[in-house]
C-alpha cells in the first residue's frame, strides 16, 4: 500500500532518515537494542520533531506532557526537550528498554509505548499471562492492534523502496555537520538568522 498509494510520502520519509537514523541507531547500538526500533518513530511523527497530535503528544517519539515530565525530560517556556532529536531519543530508548524489561518482547514493549503499560497488563492476563504480542494483540484497543502491523509494514516499505525506484532525496545537512547550541534568553529564530547570516528555516 505505501509502496503505491504513497510514493511521495515514502520519498518524504526516506529523505528525512537520511538524517535522523543515524541518531536513533546510535542510541539503539548504545543499548543493544533492536535498530528496527527507529521505525517506531516513522509511523509515531513521520519524522517531524515539531509533530504535535490532536492529544499534544510531540516530537519525533509523540510524548505526551505528563509521560515527558515523569521520565525527567525538561519543558519550559524556553525549550522542550520533546522536540530535541537527540534527547527525546535517548528518552525513547531509556523507556523502550524499561518497557523490555517489563515483558521480555519487543513487540509488547513497542505496544506498551502505544497505549501504555495498563493496557498491555490486562491484554496479557487475558491471553492468560502468555507474554507473547500475538496471542495478546486481539486483547488490546483496536488502534493498538493495528500499531505494530503499522511499524512492520513502514519498515518494509522504506528497506524495498528502491526496487520500487523510490529514493531518498538529498537531505540539506548530515546530522554531524549540525551543532546543537542551548539558549538561555529568549531569541526569536529571525533574529539568530540575522546573527549568524543564515536563514531562519535553517535553525528550526
Amino acid at each position: 500500500n505505501y509502496l503505491y498509494n504513497n510514493r511521495s510520502l515514502i520519498v518524504s520519509l526516506l529523505t528525512k532518515a537520511e538524517y535522523y537514523f543515524p541518531i536513533f541507531e546510535a542510541e539503539l547500538d548504545k543499548r543493544a537494542m533492536p535498530l528496527e526500533l527507529k521505525y517506531l518513530a516513522v509511523v509515531e511523527s513521520h519524522l517531524n520533531p515539531r509533530a504535535v497530535s490532536p492529544q499534544g503528544a510531540t516530537g519525533l517519539w509523540q510524548f505526551m506532557y505528563a509521560t515527558a515530565k515523569y521520565k525527567g525530560m525538561n519543558m519550559t517556556s524556553l525549550e522542550d526537550e520533546r522536540r530535541d532529536p537527540l534527547t527525546s531519543t535517548q528518552y525513547a530508548a531509556d523507556y523502550l528498554n524499561q518497557l523490555h524489561s517489563i515483558y521480555g518482547d519487543w513487540l509488547l514493549a513497542m505496544s506498551a509505548y502505544n497505549a501504555g503499560a495498563g493496557n498491555i497488563n490486562k491484554a496479557v492476563r487475558a491471553a492468560n499471562g502468555v507474554q507473547n504480542y500475538w496471542i495478546a494483540r486481539n486483547h488490546m484497543p483496536y488502534e493498538t492492534q493495528q500499531y505494530v502491523p503499522k511499524i512492520i509494514a513502514i519498515m518494509f516499505a522504506m528497506y524495498y523502496a528502491d526496487e520500487f525506484f523510490l529514493f531518498p532525496s538529498k537531505p540539506d545537512y548530515h546530522f554531524l555537520e549540525v551543532s546543537r547550541v542551548k539558549i538561555f534568553d529568549k531569541l526569536t529564530l529571525k533574529y539568530g538568522a540575522e546573527l549568524l547570516n543564515l536563514e531562519e528555516d535553517e535553525l528550526s
